[in-house]
């Protein structure tokens, strides 16, 4: 806007020179004056002189001339005078003129300067959106400008000056506000204020306004107006409440969220960060995430994949595990959103993060019992499996044993076959306990414990383990002499022993290394009992020479479900199985081990007493006398060979035999005459009809009938159902000789008065 200022100046200059010509004017007339008067002075002397009214003396004739001079002096100075005087009015008068056209000029340039400067202030109110009104205090009117009007919707003549027109229009929730500020700046003497507040529009909608408002005051400090402005500022008040909206939605999210910039430099984050990572904000601004939650667990590629895919201006979304504050590690679900700017360059980054750790252990947890309900699955499809092989196979095994008896019988002692049928004899032995093994190890029982030397099952399990272990593993073994007996089960002492061995060559990674087994009998004192009694004890030992344990993982090789083997190659139950059995044996584990150089366990297990004794070795000395007195037994098996067998075993000895390998035909012969079956041997597993239903039908038929059944796997569930259909008595299967003829001396014993 350009300055009026130039106009004052110059009608100074004007004035001033105005007074200097009206001094000289003045002076010039007062000589005019003077001369006039001299001269008519000096005229009526002349004229009194003449006429002889004055007489003079010589000198008085002398002194006309001198007052002649001297009004010639005077006529001529008011002459001179005169006409100066006049010249100065004529210069005064044309340039009085000439300035008061230059005045003119410059008033009508500022005049249109004024204008111009004013039409510029209605532009700029008017592109400024900036509403004007001024209340007349004294009269409670209020002149509003065009564009107060604009703003709210109303024409130049469709509003009243009334101020409460103005009140009116504010909204309900706004109007005490707004009349406290408009009084504290009457009041308090501070003239100006400021306020946000919602206006009623033309249409009822409310639009938000800002106003700032001026206190004017008269000489005694009375407010006598209130000038002001309106701004509309609806869309903007809008998107700041919406902006604070987002805002209060993204600091109440369950999910941390970040903001970062390009570098990854954190700006901002919501509570539920602070809450995750346990930092507080002031501590996570400027920094990096990096510096503050990197855990170590990922590796660079991890990291560069990040960063090559959100600088490329696309959504990275992946699973990360972070550390908090207190160094504890949570696992997030992370996913990092690019923002750009106006020239599509990525200038910043949302992170969304996500706690799933608690899932991801739930997970983990769900996995491990899934685990272990495949092993369950695995064990009981093995055990299906081991146990239809074994059925048959227990089968051959009864009619080899048996023959073998029969065939000793025939030949006599001092044939030359005897040694030859002596150790098929033993052969068959070792593989119907192998088969019972598999069996308990496929299918777990009720532990069966008896004194035993530990030594024949750890050469058995040694030599099935030589069989599956890889050529580049030597496997070696030191017995003492002296090793005590122990009360045990030997079919988990197997079990354990293959476990640790198993661990043992897999902790050779694939390559050559040495297993060491040893047996001895040690003296345990009460501190190195662990708590367990003091006193002598059996100490197995598996030593290799593989990659061995840290510390951290030694206490932990016992916890269920822990294991060092990869996703999918093992469940983290084989070692808590076996400090489970060797603790249910009344012994310990001890275990040393160190990195890179190898891992030894010492198994403790309790000494025997002193009275208890080692299990005799079964007798195959059959005495081949008939004392079965003519009893007739009912001997029923799915296995042809078992039949014809068992029928000759039992005819030598005197009983009268009718072999049946379909369980039907059996219980049809007994219902043709029931009264002369004297007892029934049947075997459990057969086809159509199990021994159980068959014993349930032949007590129906005859309820005093004494009935023996045969199993290659008896259980604590078998025995009870076996209980419950009337069943005397249970063999295990293949049965020798010796178990076959007791039971049925047993039951025929059961029929004497």
């Amino acid at each position: 806007m350009e300055d009026a200022t130039p106009v004052r100046p110059s009608r100074d200059r004007i004035n001033e020179r105005r007074i200097r010509y009206l001094l000289l004017l003045c002076f010039g007339i007062l000589a005019l004056a003077i001369g006039i008067a001299g001269r008519t002075s000096y005229e009526r002397f002349q004229e009194r002189y003449r006429f002889g009214v004055v007489r003079i003396d010589r000198t008085e004739v002398q002194a006309p001339a001198q007052e002649k001079r001297r009004g010639t002096i005077v006529v001529s100075s008011a002459l001179i005078f005169c006409a100066a005087a006049g010249l100065g009015l004529f210069w005064w008068l044309r340039r009085s003129r000439r300035d008061s056209a230059i005045d003119i000029d410059e008033l009508r340039q500022t005049h249109e300067r004024l204008k111009e400067n004013e039409a510029r202030l209605r532009l700029a109110v008017a592109a400024a959106n900036i509403g004007l009104f001024d209340v007349d205090l004294r009269t409670g009117t209020v002149q509003y400008s065009a564009e107060w009007k604009r703003q709210v919707g109303y024409g130049d003549d469709e509003i009243s000056t009334s101020f409460g027109e103005w009140q009116s229009r504010v909204h309900p929730e706004d109007f005490e506000r707004c009349q406290q500020a408009a009084q504290k700046a009457m009041s308090e003497g501070t003239n100006e204020y400021d306020l946000e507040f919602r206006f009623r529009h033309k249409n009822g909608a409310y639009l938000w306004i800002m106003s700032h408002a001026s206190v004017q005051r008269d000489v005694d400090g009375v407010p006598i107006r209130l000038l002001g402005s309106h701004i509309d500022m609806t869309q903007t008040k809008l998107a700041q409440l919406e902006l604070l909206s987002r805002n209060a939605a993204l600091e109440a999210a369950a999910n941390a969220v970040v903001i970062t910039d390009r570098a990854g430099v954190i700006q901002w984050a919501n509570r539920a960060f602070t809450t995750l990572t346990g930092y507080t904000l002031d501590e996570a601004v400027g920094k990096n995430p990096r510096e503050l939650v990197r855990s170590g667990q990922h590796s660079r590629e991890f990291y560069k994949d990040l960063w090559d895919t959100v600088l490329s201006g696309r959504v990275w979304s992946n699973e990360m595990i972070n550390r908090r504050k207190d160094g504890s590690l949570y696992c997030e679900d992370l996913t990092i959103t690019p923002l750009c700017d106006e020239n599509g360059v990525v200038s910043q980054f949302i992170a969304v993060k996500q706690d799933i750790t608690d899932r991801k252990q739930a997970e983990e947890a769900r996995a491990h019992l899934e685990a272990q309900l495949n092993l369950a699955q695995k064990m009981e499809a093995l055990g299906t499996l081991a146990g239809g092989i074994a059925h048959d196979f227990n089968n051959i095994l009864g009619a080899i044993i048996g023959n073998v008896v029969l065939a000793e019988q025939d030949i006599g002692a001092g044939h030359a076959a005897m040694e030859s049928l002596e150790e098929i004899f033993k052969a068959s032995c070792r593989a119907k306990e192998l088969v019972q093994r598999i069996l308990t190890f496929s299918r777990p029982q009720v532990p069966q414990r008896s004194v035993i030397s530990l030594r024949p099952v750890v050469q058995e399990a040694l030599a099935l383990l030589r069989a599956t272990l890889p050529a580049g593993v030597e496997l070696s073994t030191t017995f003492d002499s002296e090793t005590p007996n122990v009360l045990a089960d030997p079919t988990q002492i197997h079990q354990v022993l293959m476990n640790l061995c198993t661990n043992s060559w897999r902790a050779m990674q694939g390559e050559q290394g040495r297993i060491e087994i040893r047996l001895e009998g040690v003296t345990v004192d009460g501190e190195s009992a662990r708590g367990a009694l003091p006193g002598q004890y059996v100490r197995l030992s598996v030593t290799d020479n593989g990659v061995g344990m840290d510390a951290a993982t030694v206490k932990r090789i016992f916890e269920p479900f822990f294991t060092t083997k990869p996703v999918g190659e093992g469940t983290g139950l084989g070692l808590s199985v076996v400090h489970g059995i060797v603790k249910a044996h009344g012994g310990w584990i001890r275990v040393s081990s160190r990195s890179s150089i190898g891992t030894t366990f010492d198994l403790y297990f309790p000494a025997a007493r002193g009275k208890e004794e080692v299990a005799a070795p079964e007798s195959r000395k059959v005495e081949a006398s008939a004392n079965g007195a003519g009893l007739h037994v009912l001997y029923v098996d799915d296995e042809e060979a078992l039949v014809t067998l068992t029928t000759r075993l039992l005819e030598r000895r005197g009983y009268k035999v009718s072999g049946f390998t379909d369980a039907s035909e059996a219980l049809a012969a007994v219902r043709l005459n029931p009264a002369a079956f004297d007892l029934a041997v049947t075997d459990f597993n057969m086809p159509g009809m199990s021994g159980l239903d068959l014993s349930r039908e032949l007590m129906r038929l005859r309820p005093d009938l004494p009935v023996a059944v045969t199993s290659g796997y008896i259980t604590e569930e078998l025995r009870a159902a076996a209980l419950g259909s009337g069943v005397r008595v249970l063999l295990h299967k293949p049965d020798t000789v010796n178990e076959l003829c007791s039971a049925v001396q047993h039951l025929a014993d059961g029929l004497k008065p």
